[in-house]
């Protein structure tokens, strides 16, 4: 979809993934809080790190949600 220049056409061919393909439907919203950041927490390093890490938790999350692991027939 990002291929395309054209607004339209990314419009039109993420509509057309999202009817096609059920994964691009119907999302799963996750939301996480976590203690306030003040002090030391609150540092910038501190702050990109803990945000690398909550990223990388949605991402693995993401992943597991996209490609469920496969129901073996027995």
């Amino acid at each position: 979809v990002r291929r395309y220049r054209d607004a339209g056409q990314r419009h039109f061919l993420a509509a057309t993934f999202q009817m096609m393909f059920p994964p691009y439907r119907d999302p799963t919203v996750s939301l996480f809080f976590g203690p306030a950041s003040r002090g030391e927490r609150a540092a910038r390093t501190t702050v990109i790190r803990r945000m690398e890490r909550l990223l990388r938790l949605v991402q693995a999350e993401q992943r597991q949600l996209m490609h469920p692991p496969s129901k073996s027939c027995n």
